[in-house]
């Protein structure tokens, strides 16, 4: 699975609140589970049909790949995973449906203008002339929300959109668009059925 930054915007909600917990952490053994390994794997099928690299509607050759990931486990795709991942890819090709729209996938954005060696991996990155739009997937069942129960905006989300815009910064010019004056952030959760407040 994918390497983490010692400061890890996936792990801000728990290090802003307990800073302590980024020592405690370090020096902890690392171990992986059967949700994030699947999560990992509808990720990487997410990127691959938004990719071209494979159709998941037609489902040809999809149902039962398997996705094997150094030490911590394997993940085989079935249909509610399958399921999941077209509400996703769905999501991002609607709100890409313009010939002017930049997309980027699974793009690690640096936050090193926030801390040193601070950095996060964005689900996926649309620009859309003046719009920033930041989307982070969430496979897993356990609803995930744009603010904590403080009202407190969610701080993953917060930080992969501040390195969206530090990294489209740095491209604007080559792309040939404006630095966006609106950021727009989403969480797209298919397989969790709870109701946000």
């Amino acid at each position: 699975m994918s390497k983490h930054a010692r400061l890890s915007a996936s792990e801000s909600h728990r290090w802003l609140k307990c800073p302590g917990s980024v020592e405690l952490c370090s020096i902890q053994p690392k171990y992986s589970n059967p949700a994030a390994v699947r999560g990992t794997a509808a990720h990487a099928l997410a990127a691959g049909e938004l990719q071209g690299e494979w159709d998941a509607q037609k489902k040809t050759g999809l149902l039962g790949m398997t996705f094997r990931f150094e030490d911590d486990g394997v993940a085989i795709v079935d249909e509610k995973m399958l399921e999941g991942v077209m509400v996703y890819v769905d999501h991002v090709r609607d709100l890409a449906n313009n010939p002017h729209s930049v997309v980027f996938l699974e793009q690690q954005v640096s936050l090193e203008h926030v801390h040193p060696g601070m950095y996060g991996t964005a689900d996926c990155i649309i620009l859309k002339q003046q719009e920033l739009v930041v989307i982070d997937y969430k496979n897993g069942a356990t609803p995930v929300y744009m603010q904590d129960e403080d009202g407190e905006p969610n701080s993953q989300l917060m930080f992969y959109a501040a390195g969206a815009m530090h990294f489209i910064e740095q491209l604007a010019d080559i792309l040939g668009y404006e630095v966006p004056t609106i950021v727009t952030m989403k969480i797209v959760q298919p397989n969790s059925f709870e109701v946000p407040p």
